[in-house]
């Protein structure tokens, strides 16, 4: 015979569903201080949008701020909720208007309970695959931001900081050939493709480095935070494969590899604007630069389209270049 729930088990079930009824209003609603009516007093909260853990009202109705900043024009959907106990999980979709990319945001909330339902530790996980910046940028950061390229064998302009927050200038690349591979959220599984094409050809060559340009432009900024541990975790992933390659090849991994590999966000579009870059990208661009920084093609499409012109114009541009 199945034993029954005792009483305070069915309050306790009820509670949750009260809860996650609330919340899922006040989600869809974007209704900011309904949410936060819902945290205990000295309940917790921890997302992306900012470092670390905020605790007690005042510091969750900032944490909060920040996330709603960021969610302000979206269309926000709950799309399942499910209780266990104390625990109450919302998956949720906030969708972006057309004129800011129609992009969709997916994100899983937790909400832990106390015996009153009231939340006393709330953590949101977003989309990793959204590409995002780490911040908003200084004015002495937007200074050394740019782009240019004027055409076939002309000199390529491309400045920054990469997704670690270090100085990149693609005229310090000057001994090898670079990949420059740009791409946006819409087409960023392609691009890895392309990416994976690329590391299987020339990962064990020290004199090919790859080089990703994402655009974020129309990532509302306060998100901007969300996915920087994942670009990094991507690009882990890319200097993984570089160092695979030397292996396979029998060749010792050089202590040099970690520069083999940069991301770098645009923000605004303004260096996909000076490389002659369209947006939105409908595939990925492929742009391969001589070992003296000249731009010796550029190529549109999947990976299987763009593959063999690149990799041939890469290894004849390694031909002018002293062997590994």
């Amino acid at each position: 015979m199945w034993a029954s729930k005792g009483a305070g088990d069915t309050t306790a079930m009820a509670t949750s569903t009260t809860t996650a009824s609330q919340a899922t209003q006040a989600l869809q609603a974007l209704d900011r201080a309904a949410f936060l009516a819902l945290f205990a007093p000295q309940g917790t909260y921890v997302d992306p949008c900012r470092p670390g853990l905020s605790q007690g009202r005042e510091a969750v109705a900032g944490h909060l701020g920040l996330l709603w900043e960021g969610l302000a024009g979206t269309t926000v959907t709950v799309l399942e909720t499910v209780e266990d106990g104390p625990t109450v999980a919302l998956r949720w979709m906030a969708q972006l208007p057309a004129e800011r990319g129609g992009h969709a945001l997916d994100a899983v909330t937790w909400l832990n309970l106390d015996a009153h339902g009231a939340v006393v530790a709330g953590r949101s996980f977003f989309d990793a695959a959204l590409f995002l910046g780490p911040g908003p940028r200084t004015p002495e950061e937007q200074a050394v931001e740019r782009a240019a390229l004027a055409g076939i064998g002309a000199p390529v302009i491309l400045e920054g900081r990469d997704s670690r927050g270090m100085r990149f200038d693609l005229a310090h690349m000057g001994g090898r050939v670079a990949c420059l591979l740009c791409a946006g959220r819409a087409v960023q599984m392609e691009a890895f493709r392309v990416a994976d094409v690329l590391g299987d050809a020339f990962g064990g060559d020290a004199r090919v480095v790859l080089v990703v340009l994402l655009d974020a432009s129309d990532v509302p900024g306060p998100l901007r935070g969300v996915a920087r541990t994942a670009l990094m975790s991507v690009r882990a992933q890319a200097v993984r494969r570089f160092k695979q390659g030397f292996t396979q090849r029998g060749v010792p991994v050089p202590a040099g590899v970690e520069e083999m590999v940069w991301f770098l966000l645009d923000e605004d579009g303004s260096r996909l604007a000076g490389l002659g870059v369209e947006r939105p990208l409908k595939a990925p661009l492929l742009a391969v630069v001589d070992g003296h920084g000249r731009l010796l093609g550029r190529h549109t499409g999947t990976a299987a389209q763009v593959a063999p012109a690149a990799i041939a114009q890469v290894k004849g541009a390694l031909l002018d270049l002293p062997a590994p």
